[in-house]
């Protein structure tokens, strides 16, 4: 098992993709021990010769090859490789699959075919080709893979190589046939992000797997807090993880900011104008240009975001930053009689900072805005606060809630969340390439997988949508404010990817983490009445946000009680 040479492939996604390894078939489920040829050998017959055509009909019998290539200057490496030797092929910090090598041939022509050229200019291509068979996915983070084998964690490999190591060539070995054996399965690519992520944001765990799950879901991001608390830091970390490193845009937001720095607009060139794209628009395009070569999406950091006069600057784009309204245009343009659209991915998000201290050059935030963001408070390490809820007191479920559940509203209600989260995590488009939930791991294609996860996560006789619910309407017909049926779809599609992101957890803590984030925001619209209540004695607004306070308390949801409770104090929600 050991006697045979083990090289390091580093390559685009898509050239992986198109010729060694279906990259839409990992589905983290368990190893690939099977997988037939990509390229037919009748599509590449006019370039090979009759002593290749003659070897890979031998090596393939189902007429299908899969290959790689490698250019001149390391034609030394390749003279090295040997009939059966170990080749493991890398992309974007992970270790894909690996194969075993059958045969070894040059063919500029075949290479042009397959990949194009290198370098246009020179002609240059990967035209040292070597052929693989036996294909195993592995599907393993590159500091995991390099801890195991006894790289240092930093170590990537930036060219094809050959491992000279002998210790290491020997791990490499065991480690994917401990994989291919079951023993080891492959990392599904989310837990791999949420492990990298972790080890170098300590401190913030909890926030990186709740950012995760608002994303999933389909928001886009707001971290708010003091200065000093890493709010941008953690931004940049967790766009660098799932985007690949440097793969995002970053701007500082400034109170200039109009609707042409964002969005775009036309410019005076020659006789006539043209159309400037603005930072959104370019950030979009990049996104658009990632998921074709990289299949992974690139996002936009927007830092000290509250410096801008949002309403402004974003104008009627506020639209499309909805996931549901993405498939109307961003922007279109008219040109000499053409058209063109601009749309917005699926799969962008936008993380922006937001700095609760600097309340001087604070713009409002408008519900349009509020919408279709998560607030994420960010503290310092040093202030003693638990980011997670707790569960150290009793649920009691009350006959009001009880009521209620079997009620036609909270019936109806129950279908129509059920079928928005089925929408959100199967919508798709560009061959799955773009998806609004991110990662194919929380794809649910039909209402019997929505009833599985939800069934789960029931607090003592009700599930969790209808407590969910139940304190919508509560918030509702007291007249606090009145919660949008949509926030409710909102917060249900964040309760399914975080219980996928966090498996065991209490359903009660998803709840709370929930409704901190999507319906606490709400009452900021109740604030000046409740105000206008400790200052003028009005008993009645008093008494309306004391009752939902008490049923909060009664369902044992901690978060959402201290939240109620800091903004009695300061008459704001967002503190």
């Amino acid at each position: 098992m050991y006697d045979r040479n083990v090289f390091i492939a580093p390559g685009s996604e898509e050239h992986i993709n198109k010729s060694v390894f279906d990259l839409s078939s990992e589905s983290g489920k368990g190893p690939l021990l099977s997988i037939k040829g990509l390229i037919p050998i009748k599509s590449i017959e006019d370039v090979l010769t009759d002593e290749e055509k003659e070897a890979l009909k031998k090596i393939y019998s189902d007429g299908k090859v899969r290959m790689w290539g490698t250019r001149p200057s390391l034609k030394n490496t390749w003279e090295s490789i040997r009939e059966g030797d170990l080749v493991v092929f890398y992309s974007r910090g992970r270790y894909i699959c690996a194969a075993d090598i059958v045969y070894k041939t040059r063919n500029p022509e075949l290479a042009r075919k397959v990949w194009g050229n290198y370098d246009d200019k020179t002609g240059e291509t990967w035209e040292y080709i070597f052929f693989v068979k036996n294909v195993r996915e592995l599907n393993v983070d590159r500091k995991e893979f390099n801890k195991r084998v006894g790289y240092s964690e930093n170590f990537f490999p930036q060219g094809f190589m050959r491992v000279n190591d002998e210790s290491v060539r020997r791990k490499i070995i065991e480690l994917v046939e401990e994989i291919t054996k079951g023993k080891i399965p492959p990392t599904p690519l989310i837990v791999s992000i949420i492990e990298s992520l972790i080890r170098s944001t300590k401190g913030f765990e909890e926030i990186v797997k709740l950012t995760l799950a608002h994303i999933v879901a389909g928001k886009n991001v707001v971290f708010y807090g003091p200065p000093g608390t890493s709010k941008t830091y953690l931004a940049k970390k967790i766009c660098g993880e799932v985007c690949g490193p440097d793969n995002y845009s970053f701007h500082t937001a400034n109170a200039e900011w109009s609707y042409f720095d964002v969005v775009g607009g036309l410019v005076l060139e020659g006789n006539g104008t043209k159309f400037k794209k603005g930072l959104l628009l370019e950030a979009v395009e990049k996104c658009w240009d990632s998921l074709e070569k990289e299949g992974k999406p690139s996002w936009l950091i927007i830092d000290e975001l509250n410096r801008a006069n949002l309403d402004l600057a974003f104008g009627k784009t506020f639209t499309q930053l909805d996931i549901d309204y993405r498939d109307m245009p961003l922007e279109v343009i008219e040109k000499n009689g053409e058209r063109k659209e601009f749309y917005m991915p699926y799969s962008f998000r936008i993380l922006a900072t937001m700095n609760t201290y600097d309340r001087a050059l604070l713009f409002s935030l408008g519900y349009a805005f509020m919408r279709r963001f998560a607030f994420i408070p960010v503290g310092s390490l040093l202030k003693q606060n638990k980011t997670i809820a707790e569960t150290g007191t009793e649920m009691r479920i009350t006959d009001e809630m009880r009521e209620f559940a079997s009620s036609d509203i909270a019936k109806d209600l129950r279908e129509l969340t059920k079928n928005a989260i089925l929408k959100h995590f199967s919508k798709e488009k560009e061959n799955g390439k773009d998806r609004a939930y991110i990662f194919e791991k929380f794809k649910i294609d039909s209402t019997a997988k929505v009833d599985e996860i939800i069934g789960k996560l029931r607090l003592n006789e009700l599930d969790i949508l209808d407590v969910l619910s139940y304190i919508a309407f509560k918030i509702t017909n007291e007249e606090l404010v009145e919660i949008g049926h949509a926030i409710v779809f909102d917060a249900a599609k964040f309760i399914v990817a975080y219980s996928q992101i966090s498996p065991g957890i209490d359903p009660r803590i998803i709840l709370d983490e929930a409704v901190v984030a999507y319906i606490l925001p709400q009452l900021e619209y109740f604030m000046p009445k409740l105000r206008r209540a400790e200052i003028f004695g009005e008993k009645e607004y008093e008494d309306k946000w004391r009752r939902v306070k008490e049923d909060i308390r009664r369902l044992g949801l901690a978060k959402t009680l201290k939240g109620m409770e800091e903004a009695e104090r300061e008459f704001k929600v967002i503190q």
